[in-house]
């Protein structure tokens, strides 16, 4: 039940960089997180020897302005959510859930390396005009394994153009192959542009992604949420 904004940094930080400690059952949940600059929400990162588990991220409201310029200076492509292994334990057994992201302006939830992710019930909306980058409502990359995508909304807006690249929902061909996606409602505004991209590979075609893929069989496209 904070109100955290503005940092230099990252609005919630959990991040080991050393030690074998293990940190465990941490619940995230009513925040209103806005501004930040890299990570507008929630940082967690193990990039020593830390085995991090039982993370429950919920109920946080997390925005961008829609109006920033992504300078590199007053503001920067910041990610809704950064969930990642980049050391030499596990992180593992992640739990996101019934978060609002809006206006994000980069990624609205990227998992790294991470095992045992649930994102459910996640509303992702209003990508940032002046996107510079590429970006993604969802993306998993890295080795992410037996990760859960279910029952979310995630609202593409942007239209298509060289430098404004966003997918609904990314996995790296890297990824494990244990991922499960069902549910979901990935709406574009500009049905030219790419909706998912699986395995490193994109699709504008629905039915030819479902088909590839083998995910998404109750998931749909067609249905703008009307925000």
């Amino acid at each position: 039940d904070n109100i955290i904004h503005d940092s230099g940094r990252r609005n919630i930080s959990i991040n080991t960089y050393e030690g074998t400690a293990t940190v465990s059952n941490v619940i995230v949940e009513g925040n209103t997180l806005y501004h930040g600059f890299h990570t507008t929400g929630v940082d967690l990162d193990s990039s020593g020897g830390c085995t991090m588990t039982n993370f429950t991220i919920r109920n946080n409201l997390i925005y961008d302005d829609v109006t920033e310029t992504l300078d590199g200076v007053e503001s920067y492509p910041s990610m809704g959510m950064f969930i990642a292994n980049q050391g030499t334990a596990t992180v593992s057994n992640i739990y996101i859930y019934n978060n609002v992201i809006k206006n994000n302006t980069f990624k609205g939830i990227q998992i790294e390396n991470v095992s045992s992710v649930y994102i459910y019930n996640n509303t992702i909306y209003g990508v940032n005009p002046n996107l510079t980058a590429f970006g993604a409502g969802i993306l998993l990359s890295g080795g992410a394994t037996n990760a859960v995508v279910k029952n979310n909304i995630v609202y593409n807006n942007v239209v298509k153009t060289i430098d404004n690249v966003y997918f609904n929902f990314f996995t790296s061909s890297t990824t494990g192959s244990t991922v499960t996606s069902d549910y979901n409602l990935f709406y574009v505004t500009d049905p030219s542009v790419r909706i998912v991209d699986w395995k490193d590979v994109g699709y504008d075609n629905w039915a030819n992604y479902k088909s590839i893929s083998g995910q998404d069989a109750h998931s749909i496209i067609s249905s703008d949420p009307l925000f």
